[in-house]
This record gives structure tokens, C-alpha cells and sequence, in this order.
């Protein structure tokens, strides 16, 4: 079992018979895509300020909620066979610990496509390779 909230400012649009899509307003984008959706009560049109979804073995639980001041902070529930949540991460790859080439690689490389480009170079790296394997 798996559960995840994302707040802020969402609605709620029917694809097909049994497919929901659930966007977000803000900047940093979540788009829920449910497949297979069936739900315990009508979905007023509107806004709603928190998405609550649990997957578990058999299926998935998404809760819509409102603020508590609007419409009682009542919550739609919806049950589908699938969820797929799409979630905009602008800063991702600053984010990641990628592999960085010292200055000693870069020059390397540097050196290795500029001989790579002049007439030959293809040639002379392939002797060069071919006498250190032997």
C-alpha cells in the first residue's frame, strides 16, 4: 500500500465513461489520469484544494477534497482500476548527483573529437587502439 497528497488548486473533468483526469493550477503541475473510475457521488463543478490517492494491491482510492470553509469541506471518493500521476519537476536533473569530467577528462575528449574531425584522425585512432590491444 502506497498513499500520496498533493495540495493546491485542482479540478476534476471526465475523459470517457470510466476515465477521470484530474489537473492542477499550479506552477509546478500534477495530473492525476484515472482509468477505470467509479465514484460514490457526483462531482459538483469547481476547485479542489487537496488530492489524497492509496494504492493498494486490488485497486486505487483517490479523495478529492475541498476547503473546509466551501461546500462543508465535503470530499468526492472515487475507486479506479489505475492511477497515473504525472508530476512536472522542472529541477530534476540540477537535482540529481550526476557524474562530472574533471578538466583533465575534458581536455582528453576535447583532444580525442578534434583528431576525430581532421582528414585521417578516424585512421590514426584506430592504429593507436589496435597497437595498445596487442
Amino acid at each position: 500500500m502506497n498513499q500520496k497528497t498533493w495540495s493546491g488548486t485542482f479540478s476534476a473533468r471526465q475523459r470517457d465513461d470510466r476515465g477521470w483526469v484530474i489537473v492542477s493550477a499550479e506552477p509546478e503541475r500534477v495530473d492525476v489520469h484515472l482509468i477505470g473510475a467509479t465514484m460514490d457521488a457526483d462531482i459538483e463543478p469547481g476547485t479542489f484544494d487537496r488530492i489524497e490517492i492509496e494504492w493498494t494491491k486490488d485497486a486505487v482510492d483517490v479523495s478529492l477534497k475541498r476547503d473546509a470553509a466551501a461546500a462543508g469541506g465535503a470530499a468526492v471518493r472515487l475507486r479506479a482500476r489505475a492511477a497515473f500521476v504525472h508530476q512536472e519537476l522542472p529541477r530534476l536533473y540540477a537535482d540529481l548527483p550526476l557524474e562530472v569530467f574533471g578538466p583533465r577528462s575534458q581536455a582528453f575528449w576535447k583532444r580525442i573529437f578534434f583528431i576525430v574531425k581532421i582528414p585521417g584522425g578516424r585512421r590514426l585512432l584506430n592504429y593507436i587502439a589496435r597497437r595498445a590491444r596487442a
